[in-house]
């Protein structure tokens, strides 16, 4: 940072005397090797003669650069500066071996400062809310100051580039030499796996905070040993050893702000497990009955100030603005709330089976709809319409302009459709095991009861869908969470089930909302391999339900058009051909 003005020592810099050794120096430390890996080159070397030995330049050099650029100038100072000090070192129990390997693998390096805060940028819009188990203020006050005390996990800080990535504008990444985001999304999360599995954390709540940010990628054909259910699991375990899923309130040896981070972390962890369930359609993993831990409020938010140096270095309007964070918070209590409703149904609509029993070589368990009492369907439903009904003004909402956000008000509207969505998922998945054809030989009651499941898992689809077309036409699809395929699953599933009706007119809106929900998740196929998984599975539903090549291909007609255009000309050929009639329907569908 050429704005610091320090004086350099004395000592001519000429001379064969070392120069004097600061904390984070640039003398070698096998367990911070990115003090010295950060940038391609961290020596000086003058020009000319060869067999001059590496030195600082020379010093009539020194004195020109002063003049020309600030007379304080100290080119030493200025590298130093440049240097990653926020970051604590690795543990000393780490064999050599073990650091050379992760050196070889690029484990050990973060990104230039550059693509570094604009991934940082990225991760406080539209990571950060989704999931607060950060303290972000201290968090980014080391980063923009390059507090060498700021004691940052190297394992942390790469969790945080790597779940970053999927937000970024792909021009950075491109920059950086990654192809495509895909590429760069597994290169940043092998080298945050490999630190994992080499025990680089000793600190429990640091490599819990990383397993749930770990949790936004699934790469089922690379990685089919580990996928994000297991994450979870693993998470869940260490939460119980240092009994995260107990009150912290009573504590005595806890400070303030570390209740409110553990508490945070136990939501999100719950928030996860349930949303993980229903989207892999597995047990839940998280047992609601062995936590204390009340429910989440606003009290249990940061929403100190930022520190200055934090707000000029990411200008970003989270940062800035307490309504803003409080709204995002408030979505946040809603959703796990809606979390707890997700954990019942799938208890007491679906039961868990072993679908391929005595396979080995991947996770088999799944849930599968069970024979549940009318009773319990309406106590659910009754539960989600109670928590609807009580969603609060402030996790709802609706920009003043369709065309014009004011800074930070996208990241409000997709928070408030993915709540949403996530209650339209649910009232999918309620209602989808009563939701089969109805038999002549059962009670008209039975069969009232199959026709409104079936009316309600339609206008469940219908209403995600209609979401997600507005979110698409803003652009914003892209910005959508692993979550969001979640979602839009059910609905896909649900119109392609209705597009073989035999009223023309259900028919073809069935078709037409369908291709709407592929086209979403075709966009967020570089983003999240599990879209890429699902995508593959309709097209093979698709091609089991079509009669013929021709039905195949006017279904997955839009798959193929858009296909062959990169996702930055898909949306701007979105934003071109529709606008928004009506914005507030995106918050009220």
């Amino acid at each position: 940072m050429l704005t610091a003005k320090r004086k350099p020592s004395s000592a001519d810099l000429g001379d064969d005397r070392p120069v004097a050794k600061r904390s984070n120096s640039l003398s070698h430390n096998a367990h911070a090797p990115w003090l010295q890996e950060s940038r391609p080159s961290r020596s000086w070397r003058t020009l000319g003669d060869r067999g001059v030995r590496t030195s600082l330049p020379l010093e009539n050099m020194v004195s020109t650069v002063r003049d020309l650029i600030d007379p304080d100038f100290d080119p030493l100072i200025a590298l130093l500066d440049d240097e990653p000090r926020f970051l604590k070192p690795l543990p000393s129990r780490i064999p050599p071996e073990d650091l050379e390997f992760l050196r070889f693998r690029g484990a050990l390096s973060i990104p230039e400062s550059g693509l570094r805060n604009e991934l940082l940028r990225c991760y406080i819009k539209w990571v950060h809310s989704f999931m607060p188990v950060l303290n972000l203020q201290e968090f980014l006050r080391c980063v923009a100051e390059n507090d060498p005390n700021g004691n940052i996990s190297l394992l942390l800080f790469q969790a945080v580039m790597f779940v970053a990535t999927a937000f970024i504008d792909l021009h950075h990444l491109q920059a950086a030499g990654y192809a495509t985001r895909k590429i760069a999304r597994n290169v940043f999360f092998t080298r945050l796996r490999l630190l994992y599995s080499l025990d680089c954390e000793d600190d429990r709540i640091v490599i819990l905070q990383t397993l749930l940010l770990m949790t936004y990628w699934s790469d089922h054909q690379n990685n089919p040993q580990r996928d994000i259910w297991d994450w979870i699991g693993v998470c869940n375990i260490h939460a119980h050893s240092i009994g995260l899923n107990r009150d912290p309130s009573s504590s005595t040896n806890m400070d303030p702000r570390t209740k409110r981070l553990r508490t945070r972390i136990w939501w999100s962890l719950y928030s996860r497990d349930r949303l993980i369930a229903m989207g892999l359609r597995r047990p839940t993993q998280v047992n609601e009955g062995t936590s204390n831990v009340p429910m989440l409020k606003l009290e249990d938010f940061d929403f100190e100030s930022f520190h200055p140096s934090v707000i000029e270095m990411f200008r970003c309007r989270q940062l800035e603005d307490v309504t803003h964070q409080k709204r995002l918070a408030t979505m946040f209590i809603e959703k796990a709330k809606l979390c707890q409703c997700i954990g019942r149904v799938l208890f007491a609509q679906y039961t868990p089976s072993q679908c391929q029993f005595g396979v080995t070589t991947r996770t088999t368990i799944s849930l599968v709809p069970r024979q549940a009492s009318e009773s319990e369907l309406a106590r659910c439903s009754q539960r989600l319409e109670s928590w609807l009904s009580a969603l609060p003004k402030d996790a709802q909402f609706i920009p003043a302009s369709r065309t014009n956000f004011h800074d930070g008000e996208d990241v409000l509207l997709l928070h408030g459709a993915m709540v949403r969505m996530l209650y339209h998922a649910t009232t999918s998945a309620l209602h989808r095991p009563w939701a089969f054809t109805p038999n002549k030989d059962q009670s008209k009651s039975r069969r009232e009861l199959i026709q409104a499941a079936q009316t309600k898992m339609h206008d469940a689809a219908v209403g995600i869908t209609h979401i997600i077309q507005g979110l698409n036409q803003l652009n914003l699809t892209r910005f959508l969470p692993q979550s969001g395929v979640t979602v839009i699953i059910p609905a896909a599933v649900a119109h392609l089930t209705n597009s073989s009706s035999g009223n023309p007119a259900t028919r073809e809106s069935s078709i037409y909302n369908f291709q709407r929900c592929i086209q979403v998740l075709q966009g967020l196929r570089d983003i999240y391999p599990a879209a890429d998984m699902e995508v593959a599975n309709i097209e093979a539903a698709v091609k089991l339900q079509s009669d013929s090549a021709n039905t195949f291909l006017r279904i997955m007609q839009y798959t193929n058009n858009s296909g062959s255009m990169s996702q930055g000309q898909s949306q701007e050929h979105a934003r071109k051909q529709s606008t928004i009639s009506n914005p507030h329907t995106i918050a009220s569908a």
